[in-house]
């Protein structure tokens, strides 16, 4: 009888038959090159399209969540896995390096950590405005939040974590213990989750190349979708900053999820 895996991979897909064989292709590599036994889930939001068939031909176990969202998707991969470190990732062509899962797995030898999240980029093209946006989001990380954190006499270093779902792993048991993905949340889900696991225990940030991703920017390609984040954003800085309100605002309506 074959022992559970240690690590999990949790991807949720809907309608992803165009780029879905190219994750696939790379995370099936990562999961040769490591030492340790890995289980591939993915779970399909209600597909119309062939999705659940290409996941099955890559040997994965497939779930079906028929609420669509992705925080229902990641939850019900979180439901559904057996391993003692959950790895996620998206279905659209995002690419890992080989090193990805073992690059993850190394930190979790300190039982402290219960979570880590890598860095990741873009392998096609964004709108222009996204570039705007990401440099006034170096300068707000390296510099002004710093200082309203210490005007207004808060913690620089709480909840000051990156998180990503296309690139994050956290211990299944810590998750749980926090609540997992929080009913109905589908925008940024991962910052949710990874903020309650950061009051629990010590996340890392890891920008070697060993652990970051190429992930897709299709959110990113027109003007619409570029502001429409950044209103997003900055709904969370009011509350956060102006409100005095600890946890970020996650609003449905703010910024919509694509499925």
């Amino acid at each position: 009888m074959e022992s559970d895996p240690e690590v999990s991979i949790v991807i949720p897909a809907f309608n992803e038959e165009k780029l879905l064989p190219r994750a696939l292709e790379s995370i099936t590599e990562a999961i040769v090159h490591t030492r340790f036994m890995t289980e591939l889930i993915i779970v399909d939001n209600a597909s119309s399209d062939a999705t659940p068939k290409i996941a099955e031909q890559f040997g994965a176990k497939v779930i079906l969540e028929e609420r669509k969202g992705v925080g229902y998707a990641r939850q019900a991969g979180l439901d559904a896995s057996l391993g003692k470190i959950i790895l996620t990732s998206d279905a659209d062509g995002t690419q890992v390096p080989h090193e990805w899962i073992e690059a993850h797995r190394h930190h979790y030898e300190n039982p402290k950590v219960v979570s880590v999240s890598g860095k990741y980029i873009f392998y096609d093209q964004v709108h222009p405005l996204m570039n705007v946006y990401t440099a006034g989001s170096k300068i707000w990380h390296q510099t002004l939040r710093t200082a309203i954190h210490y005007v207004r006499g808060l913690d620089p270093h709480k909840h000051s974590s990156k998180f990503a779902g296309s690139n994050m792993s956290y211990r299944r048991d810590a998750a749980i213990g926090v609540g997992g993905y929080r009913e109905g949340v589908n925008v940024s889900e991962d910052t949710d989750l990874g903020y309650r696991l950061e009051d629990i225990g010590m996340v890392i940030r890891d920008e070697s190349l060993e652990i970051t991703i190429r992930t897709s920017a299709r959110r990113f390609q027109n003007a619409e979708d570029v502001l429409q984040n950044l209103a997003f954003r900055l709904s969370r800085f009011f509350e956060r900053y102006v409100r005095g309100v600890e946890r970020p605002l996650i609003n449905e309506g703010t910024m919509k999820d694509i499925r």
